[in-house]
């Protein structure tokens, strides 16, 4: 029996989280003791536990079976209260099942008993059917009866309760794309929250505000508020909060057209949901990381990121969702190029959201139909009292019919106008709460809005010291790199001029140092040199800057630049007919030298080859440059992107380790990327994508018309 206590006291008290029942070991556990109870009590709450757990792991079928358990042992034993728990219980597996007439039918149950429980938990259960009813879109059901839950937890001052209940009618308005009123719920949720001192609640209102000013195009706002919720996700430990989070400043960095941000939160939050085994949150970050790839111009990836979300979206049988994803995967063949692949999915997209329209259309034909029925029995019950009535009139004469008439009229009139009058003074003064109520929201509204104005001066003040300090560090790199050349140079040529004065008096050794003082100015003076252009490149490609550049004139300097090591390494160089485009022709001859030299460098090969590409991909360029050196492991791929990050001694390969850091530099700025595929002894490639000039553009998408023509 102690042992029936003490995992009863685990599951009910620790409430049950996923890291407690990984892998099913708690229900193992309770099944087990379950078997050897023979208490009633004992066996009713161990199945309530039971069925709990279960429902964490979503073991639908079986909660249901179980909570189907507790409730006859309930009823046997006379708990009421053991009963409730049981049937809310089930109610949200009907939810969460997304079997939502079962879940309202549940619910409802505990509402025709009334008259059993207390307000709170008539007001929970109010709270329950409005997110069933939220979630079936039947909002003004679902307003209805959170306004219920509202009313008794004002009754109750249940500040907890309040504050949820103005998260789910924020909720409400926000699913109904009234954002404004959605951000006064919400903000009315905060204010609760911080009272309260509740971080999940403070957690919930920072994610929800975040939400709504990205969906009022407040992005600066949208942004701070959602890192706030992620900050506190963090605090508390919370793995799917966080998640969430990192999804929704995604989502921010996506909207501001900050793909490289947006990816890497996307791709943090999709990692997060599948740790979770949170299938419907993973699919929703993997198509946005999808939609983000795209647009980075990564397009293989982006597709596949897209068809895997499609694949999840179907085993879910989630059709909303095959919805987005048939969207997306139709604009991004479209960006491509690949018109029958492109008018595949738009087909499927149009017949599904046309079966969708058609089944929405049926349910209010439904609702229709019912309403016609009750008024046809209300027609049918006139009609009866219209024979009644004559009837009488017949039996007691006109006169006297007439007299009734007219004081059954006269009667009817007077409790009308009375009933009305009742429920004019009742809106009245639900009006007046509501004005009072509005007043006070709007003195705190003025109160948060003071805290917000100083919160984003901090902000702002932050802001301009870290930028302050970039420059400072940026000025500090330049002056550095600049006036340290100078004392080396002075250093290198008394160097040489010892070497050369004094060779003859020297001995073996001496020389050698003077070589190696030489060899080591050389080295210092060159990575200055980089340095120096490196902390330079910063705000070099604005558009007055550039100019047209044919890439195949270009590819004739690099040629030539590059001569004597292409003879000595005696060496091949393809470079295949390459487009023109917009940009600093220095900026290009920088990173098609560094990636093509590299290819000669770290090349033990007998013939050395360097095969140079181009192809159109969406609205980019994608070049590649591939040779058959002696390849890099994949673990560095990032790394040697990254400034004065070397893979080899210095004695074995030569160079100062910023030449791809400068290139990925220049990539990024023009709003590119640059990424590699190797393997060791099997060669490199090197991509890199550069926006398509507008006018190619045009003339691709004319050429595509022309085609279709």
């Amino acid at each position: 029996m102690q042992r029936v206590h003490l995992i009863l006291t685990f599951c009910l008290c620790l409430g049950l989280s996923p890291a407690a029942i990984a892998g099913g070991s708690l229900v193992d556990s309770l099944q087990k003791v379950l078997r050897h109870t023979s208490h009633s009590l004992d066996r009713l709450d161990l199945c309530l536990a039971l069925a709990r757990a279960q429902r964490e792991v979503k073991a639908y079928p079986a909660a249901i079976t179980c909570y189907e358990k507790a409730i006859d042992l309930a009823l046997t034993l006379e708990r009421a209260d053991r009963r409730s728990a049981a049937l809310l219980g089930m109610g949200e597996v009907y939810r969460q099942q997304e079997n939502y007439s079962l879940a309202i039918e549940t619910f409802q149950r505990l509402l025709r008993e009334k008259e059993l429980y207390d307000q709170s938990f008539l007001a929970d259960v109010n709270h329950r059917i409005s997110k069933v009813y939220r979630a079936k879109g039947d909002f003004e059901r679902a307003y209805n009866y959170q306004i219920q839950a509202l009313e008794i937890r004002k009754d109750n001052r249940d500040t907890e309760g309040i504050a949820r209940s103005n998260y789910q009618l924020g909720s409400l308005f926000f699913f109904q794309n009234n954002y404004t009123l959605a951000l006064e719920y919400y903000q009315k949720t905060l204010e609760k929250a911080l009272e309260l001192n509740n971080e999940q609640l403070l957690y919930m209102s920072y994610g929800a505000i975040g939400s709504t000013y990205n969906k009022l195009e407040r992005l600066d706002l949208s942004i701070d508020y959602n890192h706030l919720a992620l900050e506190l996700a963090e605090r508390q430990a919370n793995q799917t909060a966080i998640a969430y989070a990192l999804h929704n400043i995604g989502a921010d960095y996506y909207a501001i057209d900050s793909f490289a941000m947006a990816r890497e939160y996307f791709d943090r939050a999709r990692l997060q949901k599948k740790a979770l085994q949170d299938q419907w949150g993973e699919m929703a970050s993997l198509r946005m990381l999808g939609n983000t790839l795209l647009k980075l111009g990564q397009w293989a990836e982006g597709l596949a990121c897209l068809e895997q979300s499609l694949l999840m979206a179907q085993n879910l049988a989630s059709r909303p969702r095959v919805l987005e994803a048939y969207e997306s995967l139709a604009q991004a063949y479209e960006d491509l190029g690949e018109g029958n692949r492109a008018v595949t999915y738009l087909k499927r997209y149009i017949a599904l959201k046309d079966s969708l329209v058609n089944e929405s259309t049926l349910q209010k034909m439904g609702d229709i139909a019912s309403d016609y029925e009750i008024q046809r029995r209300e027609k049918e019950l006139v009609k009866k009292d219209f024979q009644i009535a004559q009837l009488h009139k017949k039996v007691l004469g006109g006169s006297i019919l007439v007299l009734l008439v007219l004081l059954w009229l006269i009667h009817n009139r007077y409790q009308n106008a009375y009933r009305y009058s009742e429920k004019l003074k009742r809106k009245n003064l639900k009006i007046h709460q509501q004005n009072e109520e509005l007043a006070q929201a709007n003195a705190l509204q003025k109160r948060s809005n003071e805290l917000l104005r100083r919160n984003n001066e901090k902000i702002q003040s932050q802001n301009k010291k870290l930028e302050n300090s970039n420059l400072e560090l940026q000025r500090f790199a330049y002056i550095a790199s600049h006036d340290l050349k100078e004392p080396l140079r002075t250093i290198g040529s008394y160097a040489s001029l010892l070497n050369r004065r004094y060779q003859a008096a020297l001995d073996q050794d001496a020389r050698e140092f003077l070589q190696f003082i030489t060899s080591g100015v050389n080295r210092m003076y060159n990575l200055l040199g980089e340095v120096l252009h490196y902390s330079s490149l910063d705000g070099e490609t604005s558009v007055e800057q550039q100019s047209w550049v044919d890439l195949n004139e270009l590819m004739s300097e690099v040629r030539e630049n590059l001569s004597e090591m292409i003879y000595e390494k005696n060496a091949r160089l393809i470079v295949e007919d390459l487009p023109g485009v917009r940009a600093n022709s220095n900026h290009l001859l920088q990173i098609f030298q560094n990636l093509i030299s590299n290819g000669l460098k770290y090349n033990e090969s007998l013939e050395p080859l360097v095969h140079i590409s181009c192809r159109r991909q969406g609205k980019f360029y994608e070049f590649a440059i591939r040779d058959n050196g002696i390849g890099i492991d994949m673990q560095f791929r990032e790394k040697i992107f990254e400034v004065f990050q070397r893979l080899h001694a210095r004695d074995t390969y030569e160079g100062t380790g910023i030449g791809l850091a400068i290139c990925k530099k220049l990539t990024v700025q023009y709003g590119g990327d640059i990424w590699l595929e190797s393997e060791i002894k099997g060669g490199s490639c090197f991509y890199f994508s550069l926006p398509m000039p507008e006018e190619e553009r045009w003339k691709t998408a004319l050429n595509q018309n022309a085609e279709l023509v």
